[in-house]
């Protein structure tokens, strides 16, 4: 980095999570569902795995891309080449996802973040795997977003403070008492993404802030972006979609879905098992489809929007999968 001038890199409009190659010479990021890589000396971005709401990218070596698909499910691995993605890990009974990968110094071992939910920071838990034989240790809970310096030090976050502790990558074992580094970072208690970076030299970038849990009200809004706010008290909402009659609307919230009723003000709670996300109404309004962990990694389910029986899943795959419409 020889000037402070930032120039955009064509392609990448409306890319997400950037993340270097450990050369420097290619950039990783997100875009429109799609895992991408770029050259940092020009030419077009090249598509290399499907992500349709990621959580996170690390490059293995110069070999392959480790990266978290959605808010759901296991690490996915996939070549430069952007061969078919494989699992690299697999979810234990009591997790819906694994997130924030990093892999660590000679690409021998990973570190990443496990959860039983995806809006709790509280249940979070930092992992690390070998990547060549499969040994897994548990660091801890209630601790998210590892990266790794070459000073032998991982670099975590707890509650807004960012810990360092003495870490053998060989061993995957701690090897020392954590301290703190600083205090005040902002932390997303929906998804555990801590607002840092860490170069190779050890030196710190961060975003200052509290940890909070995002709430937003529902709102309508014409074609002017002229808004009026619904009488329904903020929450933690998110994915809200408007029925086809346009008088519910379907929305989660704390990770399960709920149906307000524009006339009645009400809520009715849809969904009760598993982790429930993305709604997604039918044409003709008498169903949601959402991607639900009820039956482990995230796959497609629909159910009545009256409420009557339960989530029926709708696909096979071992693969996350997310509605869209």
């Amino acid at each position: 980095m020889d000037s402070l001038e930032a120039r955009p890199m064509p392609g990448t409009e409306g890319a997400m999570s950037p993340f270097f190659s450990p050369d420097s010479q290619w950039v990783g990021f997100f875009q429109s569902g799609t895992l991408k890589k770029v050259s940092i000396s020009g030419g077009a971005a090249v598509s290399v795995g499907y992500a349709a709401n990621p959580r996170g990218a690390s490059w293995d070596g110069q070999r392959a891309i480790i990266f978290a698909p959605s808010q759901d499910g296991p690490l996915l691995q996939v070549s430069n080449e952007g061969e078919v993605s494989r699992p690299l890990t697999q979810l234990e009974k009591a997790d819906i996802t694994h997130r924030w990968p990093d892999v660590l110094a000679g690409g021998k071992a990973i570190a990443f973040v496990a959860a039983s939910r995806d809006t709790s920071v509280a249940s979070a838990r930092i992992l690390v795997r070998s990547i060549q034989t499969g040994e897994q240790r548990d660091l801890g809970q209630g601790i998210t977003y590892p990266r790794y310096v070459p000073s032998g030090h991982l670099i975590y976050a707890q509650g807004t403070t960012l810990m360092a502790v003495p870490f053998d990558p060989d061993r995957l074992e701690i090897k020392g008492s954590a301290i703190p580094m600083v205090e005040g970072v902002a932390v997303s208690q929906i998804s555990g993404a801590a607002q840092y970076g860490i170069s190779s030299t050890g030196s710190l970038v961060y975003v200052s802030g509290v940890a909070t849990a995002v709430q937003r009200k529902l709102v309508w809004v014409n074609r002017n972006g002229t808004e009026q706010a619904l009488p329904a008290p903020a929450q933690a909402y998110r994915y809200a979609r408007l029925s086809p009659d346009g008088l519910r609307v379907a929305v989660e919230s704390d990770s399960q879905i709920w149906i307000y009723d524009l006339n009645r003000d009400t809520f009715t709670r849809l969904t009760f098992e598993g982790t429930n996300q993305g709604p997604v109404w039918t044409p003709d309004g008498k169903r949601i489809t959402v991607d639900s962990s009820k039956e482990g990694t995230a796959n497609l389910f629909w159910q009545l929007a009256d409420g009557s029986g339960g989530l029926e899943r709708l696909g096979t795959s071992q693969y996350a999968q997310v509605p869209r419409s």
